[in-house]
């Protein structure tokens, strides 16, 4: 569960990126979905809202601290998209928090006091 939910977060990370991106899309990749108008900004957005809210479902399910670094990463993946995308020192240390975060999600997953005990994927 706590892999399914790591890959529901990049999931809709990935959706919400080419959602900022459909502009640029169409100049630079006409015939990706978004773009080509194969697919509506609206299903696009419904999607990438539902991958995360399963995501944080079956981080729940999980446990709580599983559950906490789910929310920080749609969280900091929404910020990634919408404010810092363009900034390239910043935008890229979110991106690397990010895909350390599928680390943290394993660790946690199997045991949290070890995943904060260095060596660990912390």
């Amino acid at each position: 569960m706590a892999a399914v939910s790591a890959f529901l977060v990049c999931a809709g990370g990935n959706v919400f990126n080419d959602l900022r991106d459909v502009e640029l899309d169409r100049v630079a990749h006409p015939k990706r979905p978004l773009a080509s108008g194969k697919l509506t900004r609206s299903y696009a957005f419904c999607f990438g809202l539902s991958v995360n809210l399963i995501a944080l479902c079956l981080s729940l399910l999980v446990n709580l601290q599983v559950a906490v670094v789910v929310i920080a990463t749609i969280g900091l993946l929404a910020v990634y998209n919408y404010r810092l995308k363009r900034l390239p020192l910043l935008g890229n240390l979110v991106v690397a928090v990010c895909a350390g975060a599928t680390f943290m999600v394993g660790g946690l997953a199997t045991s949290a006091t070890e995943a904060l005990t260095l060596p660990g994927p912390l």
